[in-house]
């Protein structure tokens, strides 16, 4: 079935509802019950138990032959909830991803009524909101617009809520359903977030990636807020703290003009501040004051003052946890099946590591494709898991997904990860060499040089390491050549986006890129990869399709330069080593010329500091 024919419900729709609770037992039981009670009935329902005083599994205990709940052992706050629920709703085949709060009570027909507006909806539509309504009347502020210019936000008005759809720009996770194509595409919501406003960023980040989100009226889901609890009405604290951190964050992050958008959000604060008596006391000042203090500098975390995203310095990113003495990896390999022979040298390279790691093989391909697979690899790596992505219908992102997905799901199992395309191998010494980077220079990272290896035999120099900031222009990390620290993704879980055809490797990159990680090349050559037929040679001579996925990566790169931390990327292209590896080549040359215009045209401010940038 094609996206279109997905995206507009002309099939029946696979919909998975995905509640986040935190110490609610009595409204929690009515949700559960309420979807239950749904006319069209969601297809699963996950519950993400976050770590509450009283266990969910517990408090449905009535219901939990029908359920399946995830328990967290610390509070994730809303957005670790929401992230960690939708990734398992990914994970489990949905079509849709139904988000409610567990205050959020849906009336009998509110899965159906979102349901059959479907087919009347643009195939490019992203998620959909109920309309919410509080005290007897409809709340309005969940279900916005948003001035790209100024940051300023408006709510729907109370005549849209009569028409059978209409278009927003944000919306809250109170009755959220997303589109899995999209969800695929935008990442999961930002659980550094915790508390407030992820919902707001996560749909811009929809928007921002050309998906369409509608309000559906006639789809309604009672919230059991009540008046004391609005943030005007109740003692300035946390959750003031969090709305106002979040909020300027995004206003800054999303509006064209910087400037407008946090005078709003500071004024914003200081009449939240006084309305909730934040005056009365000095620690309420002092909170205030913390707000507003991380909501210009950016800084996300679980609380004020614990847990907080550290800045950004210049050549010193956030510190890290101490990788583990004794590491274990995991490698994903992606192969068609049509290579059998030089699948089982990337095994038998990975079997050569002095490192254990785990090989999860993708076979992207029919189910002769899996066994001729199964059968060249028998007895060469005894520790390997094999994946069958079977739509061969989905682009080159899909497989990796697959298997990212059953990486992040084994919890803390595995420390590093790295890729292997079944025409690469690593050298003998490539685990080792990055376990040492990540855990004496806190890399999240590691990056080194490559071979190729000609259809004649010889194998010639591939790529070498160069300033990180070079991926804004030009990718030059193959997919074999580097390492990531898990500890430093599992939080956000980044994903290869499906709708790319081919250039997924240097998007993903681009993604780990906006999570500020720390990238540090390591000396040596650690890898190799073959240029050979593979069968989709014919595809690499596809100017239009090449075309297509370059423009579906600058739509990503846009965006970005919002999202990476511009000292660390300057500081880390300004202090670059070039002596430490061989010399630049003419295209390499100009890829670091062009990296230099690059930065100067989009971060002037900041590169004008010693008035060159080498």
């Amino acid at each position: 079935m094609n996206d279109s024919a997905r995206a507009n419900g002309s099939h029946h729709p696979v919909v998975v509802v995905v509640v986040v609770t935190y110490h609610r037992p009595d409204e929690l039981r009515r949700v559960i019950a309420a979807l239950l009670a749904q006319t069209r009935p969601p297809d699963s329902i996950i519950v993400f138990d976050n770590g509450g005083p009283e266990r969910a599994s517990r408090i449905l205990q009535d219901f939990a032959a029908r359920l399946e709940i995830i328990h967290s052992e610390q509070n994730l706050g809303g957005a670790g909830g929401f992230a960690r629920g939708l990734a398992r709703g990914l994970a489990r085949g949905a079509d849709w991803v139904w988000l409610l709060d567990d205050d959020a009570i849906p009336e009998p027909d509110a899965l159906a009524n979102l349901l059959t507006v479907l087919p009347a909806l643009p195939a490019d539509t992203g998620a959909l909101g109920c309309a919410v309504r509080e005290h007897g009347d409809w709340a309005v502020r969940h279900r916005r617009l948003f001035c790209r210019w100024t940051g300023w936000e408006s709510s729907l008005g109370r005549r849209d809520y009569a028409k059978p759809f209409v278009e927003m720009d944000t919306g809250s996770f109170v009755g959220f359903l997303v589109s899995t194509q999209a969800a695929r595409q935008v990442d999961l919501p930002d659980a550094d977030f915790f508390l407030a406003y992820d919902d707001t960023d996560y749909s811009l980040r929809l928007r921002e990636a050309s998906w369409r989100l509608f309000l559906v009226p006639g789809s309604v889901v009672n919230h059991l807020r009540g008046p004391a609890s609005r943030l005007r009405s109740s003692t300035f604290g946390d959750k003031h703290y969090f709305n106002i951190r979040n909020r300027l964050i995004v206003k800054r992050r999303y509006a064209r003009l910087r400037s407008l958008a946090t005078l709003d959000g500071v004024a914003y604060a200081l009449l939240l501040w006084l309305r909730a008596s934040g005056w009365k006391s000095r620690d309420r000042r002092r909170l205030l004051w913390q707000a507003l203090s991380d909501g210009l500098s950016g800084r996300l975390g679980a609380a004020p003052g614990q847990a907080m995203a550290a800045p950004r310095v210049p050549g010193n990113p956030a510190p890290h946890p101490e990788f583990p003495e004794r590491p274990r990896g995991a490698v994903i390999s992606r192969t068609q099946g049509r290579r059998p022979g030089l699948l089982a040298e990337a095994l038998a390279s990975v079997a050569a590591q002095t490192v254990p790691v785990t090989a999860f093989v993708v076979v992207h391909g029919e189910p002769q494709a899996l066994e001729s697979v199964r059968n060249a690899i028998h007895g060469i790596h005894p520790d390997v898991e094999i994946l069958h992505a079977a739509d061969t219908h989905r682009n080159r992102g899909y497989p990796l997904n697959l298997a990212l997905e059953r990486i992040y799901e084994a919890g803390n199992r595995f420390d590093f990860l790295f890729f292997l395309d079944d025409d690469d191998i690593v050298y003998p010494g490539f685990c080792a060499t990055v376990t040492e980077v990540f855990r004496h220079l806190k890399a999240d990272v590691v990056y080194a040089a490559s071979n190729r290896k000609l259809p004649a035999g010889e194998v010639v120099p591939g790529y070498a390491p160069l300033p990180i900031a070079c991926l804004l222009f030009e990718n030059f990390i193959p997919i074999n050549s580097y390492a990531i620290r898990l500890a430093a993704i599992r939080p956000a879980r980044p994903h290869f986006d499906e709708s790319l055809e081919v250039l997924e490797d240097w998007n993903f990159l681009h993604r780990l890129l906006a999570l500020r990680l720390k990238f540090v090349p390591a000396a040596g050559t650690l890898s190799e990869f073959r240029l050979t037929g593979d069968g989709n040679t014919p595809d690499k001579h596809d100017q239009p399709m090449w075309d297509r996925a370059w423009d579906g990566v600058q739509r990503y790169l846009d965006p970005l330069y919002r999202d990476i931390d511009r000292d660390y990327m300057i500081a880390a292209f300004r202090n670059f080593d070039f002596d430490s590896r061989a010399p630049l080549t003419p295209p390499e040359l100009r890829m670091v010329e062009k990296t230099r215009e690059l930065l100067a045209r989009r971060f002037p401010d900041a590169c004008l500091v010693s008035g060159r940038l080498t």
